[in-house]
């Protein structure tokens, strides 16, 4: 097997891996990869593979490990963000939310937790509005039914 093929198959593997379990480590091993089958390319040694391999995985880990997880994770989302993005759109319940508590809705295609404004339940199937998202969980849309 040529050194450009073995690159590119650890680069696809290990992007597989972070889709399977989102870990946020194995993305940035997969684009050191990517860096190794660059190199590969230009007929360097293996040293020098590996060695961009490992370079690029650590430096782009250290340096972008915290932003990805800020972006994914939903935590760069304020309330007043989710508010101005979500409010008056309609959705669908979609696994019911229960009185005092939390459900499911889907809104523009997207499934988001969410509770009601006035604290009933709302059972599957029951369209809303998304009329805010919570002061402490940016993620928890507040709906209306109707």
């Amino acid at each position: 097997m040529s050194a450009s093929l073995f690159w590119i198959i650890a680069a696809v593997v290990c992007f597989i891996i972070e889709i399977l379990a989102p870990v946020g480590a194995f993305i940035f091993f997969g684009t050191g990869c990517l860096a190794a089958w660059a190199v590969s390319l230009t007929d360097l040694s293996v040293t020098w593979q590996i060695a961009s391999c490992l370079v690029i995985s650590i430096v782009s880990l250290v340096l972008f490990r915290a932003r990805f997880r800020k972006i994914f994770s939903g935590s760069e989302q304020t309330p007043e963000i989710m508010e101005h993005r979500m409010r008056g759109q309609s959705g669908t319940v979609t696994a019911p939310i229960a009185a005092g508590g939390e459900g499911q809705v889907e809104v523009a295609g997207s499934f988001w937790r969410a509770r009601t404004e006035d604290g009933k339940e709302a059972g599957k199937g029951v369209k809303i509005t998304v009329i805010g998202a919570d002061r402490n969980d940016a993620l928890l849309l507040i709906v209306r039914r109707g």
